[in-house]
């Protein structure tokens, strides 16, 4: 069965337990998930998230985490079918909830929309695949934000009959304007607080100008799970380049206080590449941090 949601937080308070988004490590990770789960355990992290099995079962995934002495806390799957072997949420959702129960991951997050049939928007040669996905969304209509709220309202009443909880995860385009709302607007309106929750990447919110303590203040047990990425003074052209937390031009303190009073339930560190040292050594640093922050 899927970790209760209990679990996520320290004994005697309300906070999360700091986890990692095992995406952060993805190449150290496929080449050898054991190594990696052992060392994050020394660290000091109890949880991760997945993003994809990294090339194992669920079952192999699980068994890892169980001797570090880790809880697979939550997964990034797409909406896309999938395939057998690692379903999508638009595939053998069935199948997608026996895997998560192997997992233990009691939280499903969905980290990006694939483009509507009616937006055609295609990849250019070379380009990046999130200057790509934020095309693709700037070209996005009200009407295309409120059928993805009841895309997803749909798919999280699906998961909760399974025992588990749907999340959306933001970049910056989701904060973008379109009239008088922005998509993240739309999304947290049109969305059914029963079925479907989100997931706050605080670095990618600050990126698009916004604050994330002031987002979790405003929109209170809706943002039931944290992106802990911290990010460098913008450069001209701005460019999204995240760092070790507490390393970068984020306020934590404000940010994890808004956070425990907002209900999250499961924070992860999440930074991305480039790096400037072997991401392992980067997530040490971003532990430490967190550490002298009473995390």
């Amino acid at each position: 069965m899927a970790a209760e949601t209990s679990e996520a937080f320290a004994a005697g308070d309300r906070r999360p337990v700091v986890g990692v988004q095992l995406h952060s490590i993805r190449v150290e990770a496929q080449a050898d998930l054991a190594s990696a789960l052992q060392a994050l355990a020394g660290f000091g992290y109890r949880r991760t998230e997945i993003t994809g099995y990294l090339g194992r079962t669920p079952q192999q995934i699980r068994a890892l985490h169980d001797a570090a002495g880790l809880a697979c806390a939550s997964a990034h799957v797409r909406l896309e079918a999938g395939s057998p072997e690692e379903p999508g949420l638009y595939g053998d959702l069935g199948r997608l909830a026996e895997h998560m129960h192997i997992l233990g991951a009691a939280h499903v997050v969905v980290p990006a929309f694939p483009a509507p049939e009616d937006v055609t928007v295609r990849r250019e040669a070379g380009e990046a695949l999130g200057d790509f996905y934020g095309r693709v969304h700037r070209a996005l209509t009200e009407d295309h934000w409120r059928r993805r709220a009841d895309e997803l309202n749909a798919v999280g009443a699906r998961l909760a009959a399974h025992g588990l909880r749907l999340g959306f995860h933001n970049h910056a385009f989701e904060f973008d304007r379109i009239d008088q709302h922005s998509g993240i607007d739309l999304l947290l309106a049109q969305t059914d607080p029963g079925c479907v929750g989100f997931q706050l990447d605080a670095g990618w919110a600050s990126f698009a100008g916004f604050d994330p303590a002031a987002l979790l203040r405003r929109h209170p047990q809706r943002f039931r799970l944290l992106h802990l990425k911290d990010m460098k003074p913008l450069a001209d052209p701005p460019e999204p380049l995240s760092t070790e937390v507490g390393c970068g031009t984020l306020d934590w303190r404000d940010i994890l206080d808004a956070a425990d009073a907002a209900g999250v339930e499961e924070a992860f560190v999440e930074q991305e590449p480039p790096f400037e040292r072997p991401a392992l050594e980067a997530l040490a640093i971003s532990a430490a941090n967190l550490r002298a922050l009473g995390r």
